[in-house]
C-alpha cells in the first residue's frame, strides 16, 4: 500500500510540474507581444489611397529593431485578384502563396537600429467593383509572436472619370470673313484638340477662329485625359458677303440765281444716308438734311453736298449764281463776341470774307447735353486751334465748330491788338447765338505756336497770350503753356465766348534793355552844360594849389603852439 501511496504522489508532483510549466509558458505567451511591440517599430506608405479600376499603386513598408531579434517574416493580406509585383526589397525570398498573404523571409536577424525595407506594386482590376479595400499585414519572429503593420492601410476603388466632349460657338452661320469664338463645355477634359475644318487646328481650350472662305466647314473637338478621349462635331456655314449698301448723293434747290441778297432752299433727295454735309462755296456750311442758306455777295459758287453712312460716302456738287443789286445793300455781320451765327444743323455762319479766310477746319459733330463737358478736337492739324471745350448748361442738340485761319486782321476787328500777331483767327460754335454765358460756360480754347516764329522774332514765351475781340476792343484772356514739342508750344486760353481772336505776343525783355543802353550811350555821348560847367570848374588848377597851401598853414600853427 505505501508503495502505491508514494508512486501516486509522485505522478501528482509531475501533473503540478507539468501545469506550472503550462501556466509559464502561457504568461509569457501572453506577455511577450505586449512587449515586443515597443522592440520594433513598422509603417506602411502607400502611394495613392484613391484610385480607379486599372490603376497601379506601389506600397512602401519599413521596419526598424528595438532590440535584437532573430530572421523576421512578413506577412500582407491583399485584396483577391489584385495582382503584386515585387519592387525593391532586401529581403532574401519572396512567396505568394495560396492562402492569400504576399510573404517576405529573411535570413538573417536584426540588432538594434536596423532598418529593413520592402516597396511592391499592386495592380487593380480593370472590372473591380467601386469600393473601400484594406491591406493588412503583420511581422513574427521566433521571439515576436505577431507585430501588426502600422500606417496606411484603406484603398478607395472610385470610377474612373471619362472626358465628356462639349462645345458651343457664338454663331454657326455667317458671312466671310467670319469670326467665331468657340466655347469648350467638356467635361473631365485635361487636354484640347481642335479641327476647324478648314485645314486649321487649335489645342487652346476655347480658341477663336476666322473662316474666310466660302463654304460649310465641319468642326471636330477631341477631349482626352489619363482615362481616355471623346469627341464632338459641330458645323459651321460661311456666306457670300452681300453688296454693301452705299449713299447717294441728290439734292434740289428752289432757285439756282438771283440777285444779293439770296435765300435759297436746299432740299435734299438723297438715298440710305444718315450724316449730311453741305459746303455751300462762301465759307460755310452746314449739317441740316434740307438746309436754308443766304448769299450776301455777288458771285458765282459750288455747292458740294457730301453724305455718308456705315458702307462710304458719296457727294453731289452744283452751282449757284449771285447778281449784284441795284441799290447797295447792308451786309449783316453776325460775329458778336459771345456766340457764333449759324445756319441750320449746328452749322457756323461766318462773316467773315471769304477772301481774308486762308483755311477752314470743322470738328466733328456732336450731341451737347445738359451738365455735358464738351471738347471739340480738330484732328487735321490745318489750323493753330487744337481744340475747343465748354461746360453745356443746356441741351443744344447736335453742333459742330468751326476754326477759320485768316490771311490778314478780321474785318470784324477795326483795332490791331497789342504785341506782335501770330495768327488772327474766327471760331463758330453751332448755329448763331448758341455759344452764349446763359448756354456755356467755362470756355476754352487749346492752340499752338510754332517755335521757328518764336525764335525768328525774339519772342518771349511767357508772353504769349490769346486776345478776343468783345464789345469793339481787344479783350486779354488768362493763357497759360500747357506744353511742348519739337515743332510748337501749346497754350490753353480760357474765354467767355467765341468770335474773332488774336494770338500774340511780346519781344525778349532783354532786347528791350540793349535798347535803353543803346539810348543812354548816346545821350551819354553829348554832355549837359551844367554838367560842362562843373567840368570847367574841377579843370582850373588854382584852385587846388590853394587848398593844398591852406592845410599846410593849418598843421604849421598846430605844431607851434604845442612847442610853446
Amino acid at each position: 500500500m505505501y508503495g502505491f501511496y508514494k508512486t501516486e504522489n509522485r505522478k501528482l508532483k509531475h501533473l503540478c510540474l507539468i501545469f506550472v510549466g503550462v501556466l509559464f509558458v502561457s504568461i509569457l505567451m501572453l506577455i511577450e507581444p505586449s512587449m515586443a511591440t515597443t522592440e520594433i517599430t513598422t509603417n506602411r506608405d502607400i502611394s495613392d489611397q484613391t484610385i480607379h479600376p486599372g490603376d497601379i499603386i506601389s506600397v512602401n513598408l519599413t521596419l526598424e529593431a528595438n532590440q535584437d531579434i532573430n530572421p523576421p517574416l512578413l506577412n500582407e493580406s491583399i485584396p483577391e485578384s489584385w495582382v503584386v509585383t515585387r519592387g525593391s526589397d532586401d529581403a532574401q525570398a519572396f512567396k505568394n502563396p495560396s492562402d492569400g498573404y504576399v510573404r517576405w523571409v529573411w535570413l538573417s536577424g536584426m540588432t538594434v537600429g536596423d532598418k529593413k525595407t520592402v516597396v511592391y506594386y499592386v495592380e487593380v482590376p480593370e472590372d473591380e467593383e467601386i469600393g473601400t479595400y484594406n491591406i493588412n499585414g503583420f511581422i513574427m519572429t521566433n521571439e515576436i509572436n505577431r507585430i501588426d503593420i502600422q500606417g496606411e492601410s484603406e484603398v478607395t476603388v472610385n470610377e474612373k472619370e471619362i472626358p465628356v466632349a462639349n462645345f458651343t460657338s457664338n454663331v454657326t452661320e455667317g458671312e466671310a470673313p467670319l469670326t467665331i469664338k468657340f466655347t469648350d463645355l467638356s467635361r473631365n477634359a485635361t487636354e484640347w484638340f481642335w479641327d476647324f475644318g478648314d485645314g486649321n487646328v487649335s489645342n487652346e481650350q476655347s480658341p477663336f477662329h476666322v473662316y474666310y472662305e466660302v463654304g460649310g466647314y465641319t468642326v471636330i473637338q477631341i477631349v482626352s485625359n489619363a482615362n481616355g478621349t471623346d469627341s464632338k462635331v459641330g458645323h459651321i456655314s460661311v456666306k457670300e458677303p452681300e453688296e454693301p449698301i452705299l449713299p447717294v448723293a441728290n439734292f434740289t434747290s428752289n432757285v439756282t440765281e438771283g440777285e444779293a441778297p439770296l435765300t435759297i432752299k436746299f432740299t435734299d433727295l438723297s438715298e440710305n444716308v444718315i450724316l449730311w454735309h453741305w459746303d455751300f462755296g462762301d465759307g460755310n456750311i452746314s449739317n441740316e438734311q434740307s438746309p436754308v442758306h443766304v448769299y450776301y455777295a455777288s458771285g458765282n459758287y459750288r455747292v458740294n453736298l457730301t453724305v455718308s453712312n456705315p458702307n462710304g460716302t458719296d457727294s453731289k456738287i452744283s452751282s449757284i449764281t449771285v447778281l449784284e443789286k441795284n441799290e447797295p445793300i447792308d451786309q449783316k455781320i453776325d460775329g458778336d463776341s459771345t456766340g457764333s451765327g449759324g445756319s441750320g444743323g449746328g452749322g457756323a455762319v461766318s462773316s467773315e470774307p471769304a477772301s481774308n479766310i486762308e483755311i477752314k477746319e470743322l470738328s466733328p459733330q456732336q450731341f451737347i447735353a445738359n451738365g455735358k463737358c464738351i471738347k471739340f478736337d480738330f484732328p487735321r492739324n490745318t489750323t493753330i486751334v487744337c481744340y475747343v471745350g465748354f461746360e453745356a448748361k443746356k441741351s443744344l442738340g447736335k453742333i459742330i465748330t468751326v476754326v477759320e485761319m485768316l490771311k490778314n486782321k478780321s474785318g470784324l476787328t477795326p483795332k490791331i491788338p497789342e504785341g506782335k500777331v501770330y495768327r488772327y483767327m474766327n471760331i463758330w460754335v453751332g448755329k448763331g447765338g448758341i455759344a452764349t454765358s446763359e448756354n456755356i460756360g467755362n470756355s476754352l480754347v487749346g492752340f499752338r505756336v510754332n517755335k521757328e516764329w518764336i525764335k525768328e522774332y525774339g519772342i518771349e514765351a511767357n508772353s504769349i497770350t490769346l486776345f478776343h475781340f468783345i464789345d469793339k476792343q481787344w479783350i486779354l484772356l488768362p493763357t497759360n503753356k500747357t506744353g511742348e514739342d519739337e515743332k510748337y508750344l501749346y497754350f490753353e486760353a480760357e474765354t467767355q465766348g467765341f468770335g474773332s481772336f488774336a494770338v500774340t505776343g511780346g519781344k525778349r525783355l532783354i532786347e528791350y534793355q540793349e535798347s535803353d543802353l543803346e539810348e543812354k550811350e548816346i545821350h551819354s555821348s553829348v554832355p549837359a552844360k551844367n554838367e560842362s560847367k562843373e567840368k570847367e570848374k574841377r579843370d582850373i588848377p588854382g584852385i587846388s594849389i590853394v587848398t593844398n597851401l591852406a592845410i599846410l598853414l593849418i598843421i604849421s600853427l598846430y605844431f607851434e603852439n604845442r612847442r610853446k
